[in-house]
């Protein structure tokens, strides 16, 4: 019994030291961005002075998104409130990707969509190959819609 005992000490202790020296865990992973000192006007302003709207893997030879990686950057450190104040940004691009983190938090967009219904300022949007002109009031309707499985992706 006394074996037993030890032997589960050690089991538990062996497991408990290893947890806590960090071992990844998704959580850890997903704040990779926190460990940079997150500077929201410098953000907004490199995406802003990229001016296309991209999604994670851009190009004819897939190759990653340094602005959809900005776009993540942002997501995750701004508060809800300041993405919603840049959806009113002078810049096409900071109002798309700040309305995207929104409906990525299921954030209630509909008063945001209300604002910009007739928003037809334009930017490029670069997914996959496929590149094309936006405007604002049809990006958002498309984020929304896809957000809420309301139409098919190829509708769109």
């Amino acid at each position: 019994m006394k074996q037993i005992s030890t032997m589960l000490f050690f089991l538990l202790l062996c497991f408990f030291s290893t947890s806590a020296q960090g071992i990844p865990t998704k959580s850890k992973k997903k704040s990779l961005y926190f460990y940079e000192k997150f500077n929201l006007k410098q953000t907004v302003s490199e995406i802003a002075e990229y001016a296309i709207v991209e999604s994670a893997i851009v190009g004819y030879g897939g190759r990653k998104s340094e602005q959809y990686q900005r776009f993540i950057k942002l997501k995750i450190n701004a508060s809800n409130s300041e993405l919603v104040l840049l959806t009113k940004h002078y810049s096409a691009v900071v109002k798309a990707y700040a309305f995207w983190a929104l409906t990525d938090r299921d954030f209630t967009t509909w008063q945001i969509i209300q604002d910009h219904k007739n928003d037809k300022q334009t930017f490029k949007y670069e997914s996959g190959c496929i590149v094309e002109n936006m405007s604002i009031d049809i990006f958002f309707m498309r984020l929304t819609f896809l957000s809420y499985n309301i139409l098919d992706t190829n509708i769109l």
